[in-house]
């Protein structure tokens, strides 16, 4: 049910209730009286405040009664009591499906800190709220891993009880459909600490408050005005059983957070999927059918985002030229060494024992990689020719043809590229490439992913004399002991122990792109006649590579 007449003064009220909130804080700021991680006495007067303003403005917006469901215990329901008293769990994990409405629902209930950037902490009256409330501020510059790592010291730091605020993640990572959960990340499970999943339920008697707008959905101005014209909006929470890890869960996050995310699915009677947001948010732009075959196979979405360094908006107007401009008829006669190893980073390479999200390279079974004599996946959809390249690298960094040449040559198996190696072409191009795949690329592996000691030492080779030098040769001796040729991912690990070897790798392949700080105005070089540039400009048009387009 909705009403046109309401909307003003809710509008009203909320401000009113924020400016109350900003006073009272306000007043905590200028008496000293908020500091990071408050307990005791100091936390109740900064934090119920909290509780009472929050539910207060979820009165206002239409949610006058939220249900809570909570575990069964010893044969009977608990009451809020007694689910407040457990507090045993450190982190609350919650599916997020609104971005207007999911966070103040959980600070109505129980203020937990949240996840806020580094800059956040500096805000004159916000900052010393978010820390009152003992929020983590994260310095993004130091990678997830400096989020992890936080994650980890928080929930060890924690004391069971209401002095210590507990952590509140949503795991999908961002804002994701109301019905279907997409898959969750590991950090918050890194620690291995029992979590307490939390399940937000916007039921039928209310509209879609769903904030998710993958292709043409309502836009969060839509979704709140539509929040504020409902005479009544509708909420429930349902608290399940606080998840204590298993010993190998506690040893493999990823288990642990596919795990909680299938308990969670079954409670709100959703789907639950392996595929990230971005892999649902890129699957929607290029199609499901072209998406699964030809990209999702051989990487995730997220890795695309890390392997370029680009924002998701740009990573999908890249898989939309690669899509149109993938019509290669004629492949080249040594295409049949394409089958083993479409690209120079592969993502069905021996796996490491225990994989990590830091890494790029996905987790895709070898038994979805196309297979020799598949002549869909070799000669059709899914492989770029050089000229293809070229028209797409030029289209999307602007930087000139004699380096996407160079960078062709890098990243190309077979004079082609499929959609991993067009990606990490344009993450050199931008300088973006992690130093583990620029390793994947110079120790040039074989088809079994071993490396020979010959190639090792050749990339060893562009090391200065001196000390590194020195290092670098007593690492692949230490490698290579009693070996003629160990794996790339045994490479990649000791690079983890002895930088020497990302330094190699990096200047190994710096040496093969002597143009790579060309301009996009530098003069092409001459084997780039008239007709090629000609067909490179048809080649962009087609892929809609416009360049007021992609600088907007």
């Amino acid at each position: 049910v909705t009403c046109t007449g309401i909307p003003l003064i809710r509008i009203l009220l909320t401000i009113i209730i924020n400016l109350i909130l900003l006073l009272y804080y306000l007043t905590l700021t200028c008496c000293l009286l908020i500091e990071e991680k408050p307990r005791g006495t100091l936390r109740f007067f900064t934090t119920w405040p909290g509780y009472i303003g929050c539910r207060a403005i979820l009165f206002v917006w239409g949610f006058y009664y939220i249900p809570r469901k909570f575990p069964k215990c010893g044969g009977s329901v608990c009451g809020a009591g007694c689910c407040m008293s457990d507090l045993t769990a450190p982190i609350l994990i919650a599916n997020h499906s609104s971005a207007l409405t999911d966070f103040i629902i959980l600070l109505a209930f129980h203020l937990p800190a949240f996840l806020a950037m580094k800059q956040v902490r500096s805000y004159p009256i916000l900052g010393r709220l978010a820390a009152g409330i003992g929020c983590i501020f994260v310095d993004r510059e130091n990678g997830k891993s400096g989020v992890t790592q936080q994650i980890c010291d928080r929930a060890d730091e924690y004391t069971p009880g209401w002095r210590d605020p507990r952590l509140a993640i949503f795991p999908e990572g961002t804002v994701t459909q109301a019905q279907n959960l997409c898959k969750y990340r590991s950090g918050a499970f890194t620690p291995g600490a029992p979590v307490q999943p939390i399940c937000i339920k916007y039921t039928s008697r209310g509209q879609d408050l769903s904030t998710l707008n993958l292709s043409g959905g309502p836009s969060d101005i839509a979704v709140f005005l539509r929040l504020i014209t409902n005479i009544w909006n509708w909420v429930e929470l349902e608290y399940l059983p606080v998840y204590f890890p298993s010993e190998e869960e506690k040893e493999n996050p990823r288990l642990y957070a596919s795990n909680v995310q299938r308990v969670m699915a079954d409670s709100l009677g959703f789907p639950y999927s392996d595929h990230t947001f971005e892999d649902m948010y890129l699957q929607g732009k290029v199609g499901e059918t072209y998406y699964n075959q030809h990209v999702s196979h051989r990487i995730s979405g997220l890795q695309l985002k890390k392997l370029t360094g680009m924002k998701l908006k740009m990573v999908s107007k890249l898989l939309i030229a690669f899509s149109k401009l993938d019509q290669l008829a004629d492949a080249p006669a040594e295409i049949q060494r394409v089958n083993a190893k479409p690209s120079a980073l592969p993502t069905d390479s021996p796996k490491t024992a225990q994989p990590s999200d830091e890494g790029i390279l996905g987790e895709r079974s070898a038994a979805e990689v196309p297979k020799a004599g598949d002549e869909l996946a070799v000669a059709g959809p899914g492989l770029l020719n050089r000229l293809s390249f070229l028209a797409l690298a030029q289209g999307m960094t602007f930087k000139s043809l004699s380096v996407a040449d160079e960078v062709f040559d890098v990243v190309s198996r077979g004079g082609v590229v499929d959609v991993v190696g067009a990606a990490a072409g344009l993450g050199l191009l931008l300088g973006n490439l992690p130093s583990e795949n620029q390793i994947r690329i110079a120790f040039e592996w074989d088809e079994k992913g071993l490396v020979s000691k010959s190639r090792a030492r050749a990339v060893m080779e562009v090391l200065e004399e001196g000390e590194e030098k020195k290092s670098g040769d007593g690492v692949v001796d230490k490698l290579y002991e009693n070996k003629t040729a160990v794996s790339i991912n045994a490479i990649v690990q000791a690079a983890n122990t002895s930088p020497v070897i990302g330094r190699a790798a990096e200047a190994y392949v710096e040496q093969k792109l002597p143009s790579r700080k060309a301009s996009s105005e530098q003069k092409e070089a001459p084997r780039f006649g008239e007709s090629t540039l000609a067909n490179l400009k048809d080649l962009q048009k087609r892929a809609e590579l416009v360049k007021e387009e992609l600088s907007a």
